[in-house]
């Protein structure tokens, strides 16, 4: 496992150690035990690519939860509920997909110790607060710091084709739990979610709510309200470390 025979050049200082104390909340030995690690699958001071950035997230234990995130109750349309459970494979990409994302701050194709580790802070530990700016920041393509009707319909898209993929790739699983109906029912419901006409409902439910001064953008500020007001929106962070989503908040 790792890069045998290759030496890591990844070197971080004492008083780097005290600063990521006090940013991630994680103790001065489990950041001592992640570095270790870290420099296991980093072979240099690039940081990891996405193949390491898999090893390193199944090592600290980022992807435990990909069972769980694999099986959901449905209503079977009769006053019943049915287990419904999805290719744990295509789960783990999408899984691994918006980590990569949420990490990957500066969207140079490289995650490095820094970012892995505040990254996984707010994913295993972070309240809803920090998990809105994540959100929000993964949703920011340029990193302007402000959200456009383009860049939010672009980023909803991805994650419902992401969810289309998840579903025809258990549709065999699905016909068992479901039957070969209400399976077919569900892969058509999937479709259309991923259809730009639905994806555009979203984005303007999200602005209508959202962009408090119409200006035509959602800042930070604005997002995180939002989200304070609808957990929902944070599913995704919240049901990866196994939290339950908090309650709504009013402002």
């Amino acid at each position: 496992m790792g890069n045998e025979g290759s030496k890591s050049s990844v070197s971080i200082h004492e008083n780097d150690i005290d600063s990521l104390v006090k940013e991630s909340g994680f103790s001065r030995e489990e950041i001592e035990k992640w570095l270790k690690d870290f420099k296991e699958f980093a072979p240099s001071d690039k940081g990891l690519d996405k193949k390491n950035f898999v090893k390193a997230c199944e090592r600290i234990g980022l992807l435990n939860n990909i069972s769980v995130l694999a099986t959901q109750a449905v209503d079977k349309g009769d006053g019943t509920q049915v287990t419904m459970h999805m290719n744990q494979e295509e789960v783990k990409k999408d899984v691994v997909e918006v980590l990569w994302r949420v990490f990957d701050n500066d969207r140079n194709g490289r995650v490095d110790f820094r970012e892995l580790l505040l990254g996984a802070a707010i994913v295993m530990k972070g309240n809803i607060d920090q998990k809105a700016r994540a959100l929000f920041n993964l949703h920011d393509a340029n990193g302007d710091g402000t959200l456009t009707k383009d860049e939010l319909q672009k980023s909803i898209k991805r994650t419902m084709k992401a969810g289309r993929k998840i579903i025809r790739a258990s549709m065999k699983q699905l016909e068992n739990d479901l039957g070969k109906a209400h399976a077919y029912r569900t892969e058509k419901v999937s479709d259309e979610m991923a259809k730009d006409y639905f994806v555009k409902i979203i984005v303007e439910k999200i602005f209508s709510e959202a962009d408090v001064d119409r200006n035509g953008s959602v800042s930070l500020e604005e997002f995180v309200a939002f989200a304070k007001r609808n957990p929902d929106t944070l599913k995704s962070l919240f049901q990866i470390a196994g939290d339950p989503i908090p309650p709504p908040q009013s402002d």
